[in-house]
């Protein structure tokens, strides 16, 4: 239950208690993306050191129509979407630029 946070590892609910999935998945999109690039019909999403891991189950937990899985390393979050016009539009709503403004 231990989840990774910028600062450290924090017990759940210490620093972000959120209340739906969708909360916790623009949390975590906002806390840890640093680019998302579309390659056909994948989205590499770019981390701080060690943000892959935490990104990675907030996205398997999103429940999100264009995701079929992930894979994710240290920095680096690989998405696998169902086509490319899937991981174009899921790289749109990930862009650093974007989740910052469109707070749950």
């Amino acid at each position: 239950g231990v989840v990774k946070a910028k600062s450290g590892y924090e017990l759940p609910g210490t620093s972000l208690s959120p209340s739906t999935t969708k909360h916790s998945l623009w949390h975590s999109t906002n806390q840890w993306v640093l680019s998302a690039t579309p390659a056909s019909n994948q989205l590499v999403l770019r981390t701080p050191p060690g943000g892959a891991q935490a990104l990675g189950l907030a996205i398997d937990n999103g429940d999100l129509a264009e995701v079929i899985g992930t894979i994710a390393g240290d920095d680096t979050v690989l998405v696998i979407c169902a086509n490319d016009r899937k991981a174009k539009s899921l790289a749109r709503k990930m862009q650093p630029s974007q989740h910052q403004r469109n707070a749950p």
